[in-house]
């Protein structure tokens, strides 16, 4: 298995806390950041985003691009919402 990091982002994309194993590679944070940061900035996880990028690569280039560059549509992104259905975060 590779290194792993996780991010934790609030309902306004905010970092809130990561942790990354050794051996991580650079851009590792940057990464599981933009996974976590784009699962809220489009208000869905990110096996949806990377469908998106999949079927419509122009759209996911846009998404990017709007975001200035703090969102990354591949799989891996996961939110988090309170029991009444709220989103809380990434």
């Amino acid at each position: 298995f590779r290194p792993m990091g996780v991010a934790v982002v609030d309902n306004r994309a905010a970092l809130k806390a990561y942790a990354e194993e050794d051996g991580s590679p650079i851009l590792r944070a940057k990464i599981t950041t933009g996974k976590a940061s784009g699962a809220v900035l489009f208000g869905a996880g990110c096996r949806r985003l990377h469908a998106i990028g999949v079927e419509r690569p122009h759209m996911a280039a846009a998404l990017v691009e709007m975001s200035g560059g703090a969102l990354v549509p591949v799989v891996g992104g996961v939110l988090i919402r309170d029991p009444s259905g709220a989103l809380v975060g990434a």
